[in-house]
């Protein structure tokens, strides 16, 4: 319904009845409370004075008859004043407190306390308690003689006849009231009339004109204000009748403008539409993480290959400092900072962990964002995955570390193995020209057991530089396996270690050289056995990797590999042990061996929490090339 119905139904003409009723209304009630509350007043002012009158009354005949203690008397003044029909009951007490008399016998004797209550009587003056609850005066009247108080007289005096003479004042006023209430609204009847007669005509020409109707005449007939309102609103309604035929010539031109000007939107979007797909599409696509900030480095889009990437998970990035998402790294917000204040471009590198806790390296490319004004937006970042392309580096160099290595060791261990033999040759001669008392014999076995060691070392680096051919065959892992286990059960027991073995069924036979992988298991497996002591725990565990590939998990529970030998644990040479009991080349035999079959080995470690050694073997006979994979925070150490 339009405003001018809602209006209607509550008509200013009931509204000016309502007011002026309300108002005499009002003042009627106000002067009825106002009388009916007066005359309470002095209704309740008379009661408490008979009842201290009356109490006087009695307090002045029973005096004599207390001085006296003429009991008798006094209980016959009390019963013969109670038999008022406004006294409920009295009594007459002495200056202790003890009842003397009583309306009611059965008191007498007793103390003030169960007749009245409230504390002993301490002044000599006139007490008056009123209970609204029970209409009650409670009285207490000294009697006083020559300054002394001989007792008090008590008495509960009934104010029911008040409620009865304020019941019959409040009919009356009422009636008044309703005298003035039925003059109060002939009176409003009769004013709103004339107030609203006019109005009511401005109404029914605000209604036509609501409905469209602007010829509509509006009679100008009062000389006051109202009037000068319908004057002027006859002025309005001319004036909206010639506005209304101008603009609805404006409407079509401007609905004509409309149709051309929605044309050209819809075009123009269709076009942007297709122009953000398309580099949607783009952005989707690109293999890099592509992220834009505003200027306080805020993150306020990212692409599918950043999400990716940086492994935002569930909870949406956006609003987030971008150097959370890159690292938090010192360096984000520095680049950052340069890039939105100085206006240049700088590329850096960081280091994040994904879900699974490794690290991986990332490249990024910050550069200005800017809007066809130039004016400065924020940054874009371009950030690529290094981490495989450091890995194939590195696999690169230490290749070539290697090759370099063998050819050295080559050329250098038969060099030295002709001396050995040579200083061999000449113990074992000595060592047959002296007896086995002579002083430099123990001398002498000293040095074809040092001399024997070299040897031994030599072997093992001319097995490194000079790799024999694989003897590719059909072999059952788990028996190389358990072979391995016995070849070090002396070192196993001697060290108290225990060790675990969890097979799976799935893995049978592979094709390898079985004494080669023999070695490999060995090595790594002595590595753990020699830092582990009483209750350590040697695990080693296979597992299917796909169809075509299998996976063995040699693991301890050993002090695991500090991050500082993160990278060099399959150098040749390198070694934590101590002087004497290793030669470094251990680690670097199984990789190389693992290298050619085609296969893959990793190293997990922290300090503190063991070491694993992952050795990924292709079932069959094709070889692809292995690679070792040490990277920082996640693999370890050779030991």
């Amino acid at each position: 319904m339009g405003f001018l119905q809602r209006f209607s139904q509550n008509s200013l003409k009931f509204q000016v009845t309502a007011t002026i009723t309300g108002l005499i209304l009002f003042i009627s009630f106000g002067l009825f409370f106002m009388y009916v509350a007066n005359e309470f007043a002095q209704l309740r002012r008379s009661a408490r004075q008979e009842a201290e009158r009356l109490a006087g009354i009695v307090a002045q005949a029973a005096l004599p008859h207390l001085v006296r203690r003429d009991y008798a008397l006094l209980q016959d003044l009390v019963r013969g004043f109670s038999k008022d029909p406004a006294v409920q009951s009295m009594w007459v007490a002495d200056e202790r407190g003890l009842v003397l008399a009583h309306s009611e016998p059965d008191f007498f004797g007793e103390p003030l306390g169960p007749v009245v209550q409230g504390p002993p009587f301490s002044e000599n003056r006139v007490l008056i308690r009123e209970d609204l609850r029970k209409n009650l005066l409670h009285v207490e009247f000294p009697m006083v003689l020559a300054g002394n108080r001989w007792g008090t007289v008590g008495m509960e005096y009934s104010t029911a006849s008040l409620q009865e003479t304020l019941g019959i004042l409040g009919g009356e006023a009422l009636l008044v009231t309703g005298l003035f209430v039925l003059v109060g609204f002939w009176l409003g009847a009769v004013f709103s009339k004339r107030i609203t007669a006019p109005v009511s005509e401005l109404t029914r020409a605000a209604s036509a004109l609501e409905a469209g109707d602007f010829n509509i005449e509006v009679q100008v007939e009062a000389e006051n204000e109202v009037g000068v309102l319908q004057h002027h609103f006859a002025r309005m309604a001319r004036a909206l009748a010639e506005s209304q035929r101008e603009l609805q010539e404006k409407n079509e031109a401007l609905n004509t403008l409309n149709q051309e000007l929605a044309g050209r939107v819809r075009e123009a979007t269709a076009e942007l539409s297709r122009t953000m797909e398309y580099l949607s599409f783009i952005l989707k696509s690109a293999r890099d993480a592509i992220i834009t900030t505003d200027r306080a480095g805020s993150v306020q889009t990212l692409n599918r290959a950043a999400e990716e990437l940086l492994d935002v998970g569930r909870e949406d990035p956006r609003g987030k400092p971008v150097a959370e998402l890159l690292g938090k790294s010192k360096e984000v917000s520095e680049a950052l900072s340069q890039v939105v204040d100085k206006d240049q471009t700088r590329e850096i590198e960081t280091r994040i962990r994904d879900r699974r806790g490794e690290e991986r390296l990332l490249n990024s490319t910050i550069s200005p964002l800017k809007s066809d004004a130039g004016d400065l937006l924020g940054a874009v970042v371009i950030a690529s995955d290094l981490t495989e392309k450091k890995h194939y580096q590195e696999e690169l160099m230490r290749s070539e570390k290697l090759a370099s290595v063998g050819e050295l060791a080559a050329g250098v261990a038969h060099e030295i193995n002709n001396i050995i033999m040579v200083i061999l040759g000449f113990a074992d001669l000595l060592l047959r020209q002296t007896g086995p008392d002579h002083p430099s014999t123990q001398d002498l076995k000293m040095i074809e057991k040092e001399a024997k060691r070299g040897r031994d070392i030599v072997q093992r680096l001319l097995r490194f530089a000079r790799p024999q051919p694989l003897k590719l065959a059909w072999t059952d892992l788990e028996s190389i396996l358990e072979n391995t286990v016995s070849l070090l059960s002396h070192q196993i027991r001697k060290s108290g270690i225990r060790v675990e073995k969890d097979y799976d069924p799935r893995v049978s036979a592979i094709v390898c050289d079985r004494g080669q992988l023999e070695m490999v298991f060995t090595n790594i497996a002595l590595n753990a056995i020699q830092v582990l002591g009483d209750e350590g725990i040697l695990r080693i565990k296979t597992g299917a990797k796909g169809a075509d590939r299998v996976e063995v998990m040699i693991s301890d529970n050993g002090p695991g590999i500090q991050p500082e030998h993160m990278g060099k644990i399959f150098d040749p040479f390198f070694t934590t042990k101590e002087p004497g009991q290793g030669t470094g080349l251990g680690l670097s035999v199984a990789y190389r061996i693992v290298h050619e079959h085609g296969g893959i080995i990793r190293v997990r470690s922290r300090p503190g929490q063991g070491t694993d050694f992952f050795i990924e073997l292709p079932v069959g006979s094709e070889r692809e090339g292995a690679q070792a994979l040490p990277t920082s925070g996640d693999f370890g150490e050779k030991r």
